[in-house]
């Protein structure tokens, strides 16, 4: 059978040629509703978001609304569209619809959702549920699919086309991953045209994934099936993750077709119509799963991952500078729940500190089980020099085939930490100035007279009062010229040049660089140590220092701009970091008076 007989469209040709018919303006409506509005903690939340528009405007798929004490099952939205024509007025009506599962007994509140028609903003209003026990909530089911009746005047019959649910298992473990295929069956005989979905299939209280279908398959296979051939094309496939233990309800999938079988009229062929073609509706059976609870004793480290799983912890470096990062990435790969994996807990002593991970999931589609991997990268800080060691990872994960807790452990973290590597590197602690027992000591064999009859020891006590003296000369001097120490004023030339050649590869580390440079400038514009300085403490000394409140909100602005790129850098890093450093090469000009580099 040729595909131009089977076509998926939703319908685009007829509304395009009848929207010159309508002849006045539709208002966008835009209402969302949450049922049932008391349920059951151990039941499902359906949130149903509805948008009346003519069919010419444009609707942008919304992202689902953010909840308190609830948790999405699945990201896709189911959804459904109709449009109608009345009095000379087209309208559609789509409606986009999210299951979710209560978390505990309370409040679950749906936050307002803003989504986009024909480039235009608008916002729903919050929805309340209350949630109650098991066995306390009023009776309610989301409304079925129901299976329609057969026209009794059709001369296509069930056994020359139908729809079937084929399900990998009917029992699972909570988490455990099972295949859902809906197929379409029709005799070889049997012609179809303009078939569209008419009700989305629905599964609460699964986390449903979609894996790929091929729509467009070069040729059908001929199967055997009630002692009959037919040929066979896959609607659907999506991955189920069970949420919690029960007997768990799949509705049906319905479409809506036109179909004639070709020996339909081969009696008489002079009472066949001209198009011969009629609608068909077509519903699939609904299924009942059952997911049975996992054994009790799971470890500390198992946080819901189900399948079979790798674990793989790799720093981005083994050695870095003190005041850098390093990235330690935590990757977990496998077949099984990746979606529903929540990153595991990565420890550091007290001299480091580690910021929330940025999360990457892979995942491949075009098989009958979800398999890819996840990854966490973490950020780490260290505070301080020397050796640095972050405990092994561990990750576990029940394996339904086993029917068995597994830990995987990694290997320790160990890193070494440099001291900073410039002008103002924190150096070794100075000897007291009231410390003078070196000079109590005397060369072996040599007579001294009595340390307070000698010249030199007191000479020595004054040496630091001296320095300090002659240092607060020398910059009283720098300060006369154009504010800048030259030797500040080449580190901090240094770090921009590092950070201009850092951007495109690094752009984390090039805005660490402008960081540094930056606190380079204060050092030497107010004369004060500015590492460590918070940036509170910044405006203090900056203030102190008679600098401007633009140029102190600038400073403090930048500074916070750099450690959002150093420790959590997004996608766009390197146009982010070319900004900051722009916006650095300005700033330093106005601090040390010089004109902005090319």
């Amino acid at each position: 059978m040729g595909m131009q007989h089977i076509g998926w469209g939703l319908l685009w040709g007829l509304w395009l040629a009848l929207a010159p018919l309508s002849v006045r303006a539709q208002a966008v409506t835009v209402r969302a509703e949450a049922r049932p509005t008391v349920a059951s903690a151990a039941g499902t939340v359906q949130y149903t978001l509805r948008i009346e528009t003519p069919p010419s405007q444009a609707i942008q798929t919304p992202q689902p609304p953010a909840t308190t004490n609830a948790v999405l099952t699945q990201r896709t939205p189911s959804r459904r569209q109709e449009v109608s024509f009345n009095s000379g007025t087209m309208k559609r009506v789509v409606t986009f619809t999210w299951t979710y599962q209560p978390l505990r007994v309370g409040q679950l509140r749906f936050r307002p959702l803003t989504l986009s028609v024909n480039g235009q903003s608008y916002t729903t209003q919050p929805i309340r549920v209350r949630v109650v026990p098991s066995g306390q909530a009023p009776a309610w089911r989301a409304p079925r699919a129901q299976r329609p009746a057969p026209d009794p005047s059709s001369r296509l019959s069930t056994d020359d086309l139908f729809i079937q649910a084929a399900l990998s298992d009917s029992t699972v473990y909570v988490g455990e991953q099972l295949t859902l295929t809906y197929w379409l069956y029709f005799r070889p005989d049997v012609r179809m045209r303009r078939s569209r979905m008419a009700r989305a299939w629905s599964a609460p209280g699964f986390w449903q994934e979609p894996l790929d279908v091929d729509m467009l398959p070069r040729s059908l296979p001929t199967v055997f099936l009630r002692g009959r051939a037919y040929k066979r094309i896959m609607l659907k496939r999506a991955a189920l993750f069970p949420l919690h233990p029960g007997a768990l309800r799949i509705e049906p999938l319905q479409i809506r077709t036109e179909a004639y079988a070709t020996g339909a009229y081969s009696g008489d062929p002079l009472l066949a119509p001209a198009d011969p073609y009629e609608t068909v509706a077509l519903s699939s059976d609904a299924h009942t799963v059952t997911a049975i609870a996992r054994p009790p004793g799971a470890p500390a480290a198992f946080s819901g991952a189900v399948g079979t799983f790798k674990l793989r912890v790799t720093p981005t470096v083994d050695s870095l500078v003190l005041g850098e990062a390093v990235q330690v990435r935590v990757t977990i790969a496998g077949r099984g729940n990746l979606p529903m994996i929540r990153a595991p807990r990565v420890e550091a002593p007290p001299t480091a500190t580690v910021y929330a991970p940025e999360v990457t999931t892979d995942i491949v589609r075009d098989s009958t089980s979800l398999r890819g991997m996840k990854r966490f990268t973490f950020t780490v800080v260290p505070q301080e020099g020397g050796a640095l060691r972050l405990p092994p990872v561990r990750f576990a994960y029940f394996d339904p085939a086993r029917a068995t807790y597994v830990v995987r452990t990694s290997d320790a973290v160990r890193l070494h930490v440099q001291p900073q590597a410039n002008a103002f590197a924190e150096q070794s602690p100075a000897r007291p100035l009231n410390d003078v027992t070196p000079l109590l000591h005397t060369v072996r064999g040599t007579a001294r007279a009595p340390l307070h009859r000698q010249l030199w020891p007191y000479a020595a006590l004054l040496l630091p009062l001296l320095g300090a003296t002659g240092r607060w000369v020398y910059q009283r001097q720098q300060a006369r010229g154009d504010g800048t120490p030259v030797q500040e004023r080449a580190s901090a030339d240094a770090l921009l040049n590092a950070a201009r050649a850092s951007r495109a590869d690094d752009p984390a580390r090039a805005a660490h660089q402008v960081e540094q440079a930056l606190r380079v400038a204060l050092q030497a514009r107010t004369g004060q140590p500015t590492r460590g300085r918070t940036h509170d403490q910044l405006r203090t000394l900056m203030a102190r220092h008679d600098m401007p409140d633009t140029q102190r909100q600038a400073v403090v602005e930048l500074l916070a701009a750099c450690e959002r790129l150093s420790y959590a850098p997004q996608n766009g890093g390197s146009a982010e970091a070319s900004a900051v450093l722009a916006r650095a090469e300005a700033l330093l000009a106005t601090l040390s008076h010089r004109a902005p580099a090319d």
